[in-house]
Formats: structure tokens, sequence, C-alpha cells
């Protein structure tokens, strides 16, 4: 009511027409530009929860794993109990589990409140296949009685896929998985998770345990967002689909539009009461008011609009007041410091990759002169040979590199794949690299076999993760240890420092770009270790503790 107190007298004396189309101008900016960073914060919303989910199978199907190595857990019935009543206790997600020998006869079984699940009857040959293949069965979504959402998930027991001694089976509740949505912050949306058949299986509604399924939104197979109408009321709805294990599963993430507006309903609401009784008012005494108090204050809010379409976020706009147009004015700020953030990552981007252009080409006419350099010089110094070669190769790679800069964020060509010797390849890495005099450097190479790799890629991620620990190690003095080993039917190599280490906050951050700890870095050093890694089907992991090191593991398939 405070516009009203503010508005009384002067609305009593003229109709309000030229400041309710300047207010309803106004309104119409901010709220298309208020909805455009609403979708984009919705997106995002949708992603981070189909991510949760695809950790969440994830975490069940790394739980499931306690027998693939151990060959007993078939035969001896006190292993069986132990370690499924383990799982059970442990893990609140699995209803019942149940083992199975390789012909697909039932060994032992264990489940929570209801009778023991005998498998999957005919069906038993096409599950096996799929766990050959994938790792894992994942079913399709089915109901109980009570009308919960289960499903079962399979893995093998013992450590060959292709001869496994047996099968573990997990029921899993997916009511649980609604319990974890619920820990999301979804700024009063709604998260609701659809099978490929339309099925609702789990929600972030804290309202009940599992409530009335929702249908989700027409058409949402086709669309990644739109707008209908639940129990009568506006909502949009973004959509998210989950990767990894799910067969299918879609996240529908719904929020009310009166959530995104709610500052401009309310002014439209109390402008509406306060025209209503605005029929005859004295016309230059009432311009002049509602100049000053309203239409001057609507038209800042809407240069500040302007400004930030305009990519300017040094905003004058003064918050002053307690009001709707107040809160209207502190949203328009709000957002501008969102997007403020944002388009300054974006500029840091385009402005790596200018200075990576303007870099390629001296460094392309370096090495074209060195290849120049040693034509004249084969056979004549061996020493300057080899090491104009080394020149020559750094030249390479940091051109390799500034083509790295340049396809950031964009499709790059496959990687050229050579069978390579990964012992060989860090070698000839170490031979090239500057330690300084207090580092101590062991190697710890196993007998591996030859990788599909593209060794310049490889070599980039290797020097990368190299250099981070050189310069994790205190006063240029530790020890970093490298080793190789075979794991899993693939080459890992492992860089072990005794240095600093890092705190689980910056672990967290540690892949993303821009990012850094160090003191002139560009925080895209690891970032393009992580996209090496998944451009050759990959795997890396990380340990580290503040004040005992960081061990960090790359692994590739033979």
């Amino acid at each position: 009511m405070k516009l009203f107190h503010k508005f009384f007298l002067p609305f009593l004396s003229v109709a309000l027409v030229p400041l309710a189309f300047m207010g309803w101008s106004a309104r119409r900016q901010v709220q298309s530009s208020l909805r455009r960073i609403s979708g984009d914060i919705q997106i995002q919303t949708a992603k981070r929860a189909s991510d949760h989910i695809s950790q969440y199978l994830e975490n069940i199907h790394n739980a499931l794993t306690v027998a693939q190595d151990n060959p007993e857990f078939v035969y001896n019935r006190s292993v069986q109990s132990n370690s499924i009543r383990a799982l059970l206790d442990n893990y609140p997600f699995f209803s019942g589990l149940s083992l199975f020998t390789r012909d697909f006869r039932l060994a032992y079984s264990s489940a929570r409140s209801f009778s023991a699940w005998d498998g999957f009857g005919k069906d038993w040959p096409r599950v096996r296949e799929t766990v050959r293949k994938n790792g894992f069965y994942l079913s399709p979504v089915t109901f109980s009685s009570a009308g919960y959402p289960e499903t079962v998930l399979v893995t093998n027991v013992g450590s060959d896929p292709e001869n496994p001694l047996g099968f573990l089976a997990g029921r899993i509740n997916l009511v649980e998985l609604s319990a974890s949505l619920k820990s999301l912050d979804v700024g009063g949306g709604t998260i609701l998770v659809y099978d490929k058949n339309s099925a609702m299986i789990a929600h972030s509604s804290e309202k009940d345990l599992f409530p009335k399924p929702l249908s989700p939104p027409d058409g949402f197979q086709k669309a990644d967002e739109g707008e209908f109408f639940r129990d009568g009321k506006p909502m949009w709805w973004t959509k998210g689909e989950v990767g990894g294990m799910s067969d299918g599963w879609t996240v529908i993430f719904e929020q009310s539009t009166d959530i995104v507006f709610q500052a401009v309903n309310s002014l439209k609401r109390k402008m509406f009461y306060v025209f209503a009784g605005s029929v005859f008012l004295a016309v230059i005494l009432c311009w002049i008011v509602i100049r000053r108090v309203v239409v001057d204050r609507l038209e800042e809010i809407q240069n500040a609009v302007e400004a930030i379409r305009n990519r300017n976020f040094n905003l004058s706009l003064k918050v002053n007041s307690g009001d709707e147009i107040g809160q209207l004015a502190q949203g328009v700020v709000d957002a501008a410091k969102v997007l403020e953030k944002q388009v300054r990552t974006s500029t840091i981007g385009i402005m790596i990759q200018k200075l990576s252009h303007d870099l390629r080409k001296p460094l392309t006419n370096i090495r074209g002169s060195l290849e120049t350099a040693r034509r004249h010089i084969t056979g004549s110094d061996a020493v300057a040979e080899k090491h104009l070669g080394f020149i020559q190769e750094a030249v390479g790679q940091g051109l390799d590199y500034i083509e790295e800069m340049l396809t950031l964020g964009k499709d790059r060509r496959p990687p050229q794949k050579v069978p390579t010797d990964m012992n060989a390849l860090i070698q000839s890495i170490l031979e090239r690299m500057h330690f300084p005099p207090g580092v101590d450097v062991s190697l710890k190479l196993g007998t591996v076999p030859s990788c599909p790799v593209d060794p310049a890629e490889v070599s980039r991620a290797f020097t990368n993760i190299l250099s981070n620990a050189i310069d994790a190690c205190p006063g240029s003095a530790g020890k970093i240890e490298i080793s190789t080993a075979v794991q899993n039917g693939s080459v890992s190599f492992t860089i072990k420092d005794s240095g600093k280490g890092m705190s689980e906050e910056v672990q967290k951050k540690l892949f993303d770009d821009f990012f850094t700890t160090r003191e002139g870095g560009t925080g895209l050093g690891m970032g393009i270790v992580k996209r090496v890694v998944e451009r050759h089907d990959g795997k890396i992991s990380v340990l580290s503790k503040l004040g005992e090191g960081t061990a960090m593991t790359l692994s590739f398939p033979a």
C-alpha cells in the first residue's frame, strides 16, 4: 500500500493514461529481460538436476561393485550374507539384493520388507549381454502395489565381464532419489523426473513422500522449454536429459511464472487499484508529482535495462526506497551483477583467442627458420642439431597450444590416434622439461602396452600436470614421482608430488576454465587436460590433501 499512500491525492485529479502507458512499456522491457535471465537459470537448474541423477545412479553402481573382485562372493554363503547385509545397512536406496550364479540360478537374496525377487526369467540372456557390453544393466521402471517406482541394477561378479562368476542385482526404491532431489536449491520450483514412457518416477516436492503422479507438459519430447498450466496456474518448464546410466530418463524443471515476475506483477496490481480511483485531477500538479515520483524512476529503470542490453553494467540506478518500484530496481541491479560475471568470463575467452591468433604467425616463422637452420647444420654439429630439434618441437607444442586456445569452446578435429609407447613418450617429455635443482624426480615405469592416443595432445596434458606439480613444490624443492601401470584394461600414468596440496573447494573448481590459484596463471591448463582425456575416452582422478601433496592419474584405453 506504499504507492497508494503516495499517489492518493494527485491521482484523484486526472486519469493516469500517460503514466499507465509508460509503466506498461517499462514493465514489458524489464519483464522481457528478467525472463531471459530466468530462462538461463532454469536451464542451469535442469542440467544440475540431470547431473545429480546421473551421479546418483553411478553411486549405486559403485556400491554394487563390491562383488567384482571377490570370487568367494558366489560360493561362500557367509561372505554373501555379510556383504549383502552391509549393502542394505549402508545404502537406503536398496530395497533388496539378489545374487545369481552364472547360469541365472538364485544363490542368495535379502530384502527389507517384502519377498525375495527371483530374477528376469527368460530375459536373462539379454540382461547378461547388456552387462557384458556396458558393465551394468538398468531395468525399465516399474511401480509397486503401493505406487512407488522401482528399478533393478545388475552388475557382474568377478573382474572379467566376458566370463562372469555370477550376477548381483539390486532393487532400487526410487523414493530415495526423490529425497535426494529435495536437497537441491531450485528457487521455489519443482524437479520432476520421467522415464521413457513419460511416467513420473521422482520429484523434489516437499509435500508428500510420493504424491499423485503429475503428467509432463504436452510436447516436452520435441521441445526444450515452454509455458503450460498446472492446476490452472501458469508455469514455465525447462527440460534436461539424464545421461550416463539412465535409460531415456528426462528431467522437467517447472516454476510458477509468478515467482519470476513477482515484483512486476505486484506493481501492476497495486497501480491498477490506484488508477481505478483517478478520474479528475489537476493535470499540471499531477504531472509534476508523477514525473518526479514515478516516471523518472521508471525511465531510470528502462535506461538501466537498455544499458544491460548494451553490456554496460556500470549502472547508476539508485535503490533508495522499499516500495514496489524499489524492489523492481533492486531486481534489475541484481540481474546486472549476474550478467556482468558471465560477460566478463566470455570476454576473457575472446581476449585469449585474440592473443593466441596474434602469436601464431611469429611462432610459425620461427619454426620455419629452425627447419632451415637444421638443414644447414645436419651432420656437422650433433649437439646443436639435437637442441634445435628440441626448440623446434617446443615451438610446435606452442602452436598446438595456441590452436587449443583458438578452438576453445568449439568442435575440434578428432585426435590423431596412433599406437604409442607411453613410457617412451613420458621419457621424451622429461628430457625436454626443466626442473629446479631442489626438485627430485623419480620414475616407476611399469610394463604397459601401447595405447592408441594422439601423442601431441597427451604430451600437452602430461606437461600441464607436471608443470603444476613443480609449482606446488615449496621453495622449488620437493619430490615428484611418475609411475605407469595397467589397471582394468587401461594404461594409466600417475604424477605424485610432495607439494602443498589442495583444499576440497579448490578441487571442485580444478577443471573449470579460467580458474587458477597461481599468480599470473591463465586457469586453462587443467581444463585442457580434462578435454584431452575426454577426447580419448579416458578417465582422470585426483587425490589431494592440504599439506600432504597431490596425486593425479590419467587412464587411457589400451
